[in-house]
């Protein structure tokens, strides 16, 4: 397969991952469970941080005037109760993130396990809950491991941001982090060790770049790529199958 065709598959792996979810009616329930649990705590902490911040930004203001009937206080009021807004959205929509990685773990294992086997890479078994418990907490501890890393990781990343040139390397190199992310639970239903998860991620390298570029795409609306990890959990593990021997 020539680059351009590769880096192309990757850019549609998510409408792959439409394809096999939506035709698939046995991954609907895995699909939109962790959706509905995103989305359910991101409303709830909205709902809750919203309400306080009158009283933050009157707060923040009081160290500036003491008089709150001041024309100056009416005027920094609304523009300080929208920079607060947006700062706290920006925050809770990333904490969600992170918090979501490690509940929608389970289910995107599933996930990635069911579309191996329905296209006959993995030996279909049928469904054990005590088995299911086991890799569950299994993929959560590693998914909280990776949450940590990515933390760690960004803060080299955001110091990167201001300089001409790293900045947009960095970001790039993000994308890849989230695709190989996404490619993990197929690796974890292959029980691929980490030498082989990381000799896959260099013999595909420009599927991986198509795939990192989609989910840069997703980025620009925040929460989007939460509500889509199932979709690109799935388009993963089918673009994982026609390039499994490559390691």
């Amino acid at each position: 397969m020539n680059s351009i065709s590769e880096y192309t598959k990757g850019l549609k792996f998510i409408f792959s991952g439409f394809k096999v979810i939506l035709t698939d009616k046995s991954l609907w329930l895995w699909a939109m469970a962790p959706i509905i649990i995103d989305l359910t705590l991101l409303i709830y902490l909205l709902n809750i941080g919203l309400s306080y911040l009158t009283v933050w930004v009157v707060g923040a203001l009081s160290f500036i005037f003491t008089d709150p009937s001041g024309v100056l206080y009416s005027i920094l009021y609304y523009p300080l109760y929208i920079f607060f807004a947006i700062g706290f959205t920006v925050i809770i929509v990333f904490a969600i993130y992170l918090i979501g990685t490690v509940i929608a773990s389970p289910f995107n294992s599933v996930i990635a396990e069911k579309v191996l086997v329905g296209r006959g890479v993995l030996r279909d078994r049928p469904f054990q809950f005590s088995r299911w418990i086991k890799t569950s907490i299994k993929m959560m501890m590693t998914s909280l491991l990776r949450v940590l890393i990515f933390a760690f990781i960004g803060i080299f990343l955001f110091v990167f941001t201001f300089i001409p040139g790293l900045n947009l390397l960095s970001s790039f190199f993000a994308f890849i982090v989230l695709a190989f992310d996404n490619m993990d639970y197929s690796y974890e239903a292959m029980e691929y060790r980490l030498t082989e998860r990381l000799s896959h991620l260099k013999q595909n390298a420009l599927l991986y770049s198509g795939m990192g570029s989609i989910i840069g795409l997703t980025l620009l609306i925040p929460g989007l790529t939460l509500i889509l990890m199932p979709f690109l959990v799935a388009g993963a593990a089918v673009n994982f199958i026609p390039t499994k021997n490559r390691v």
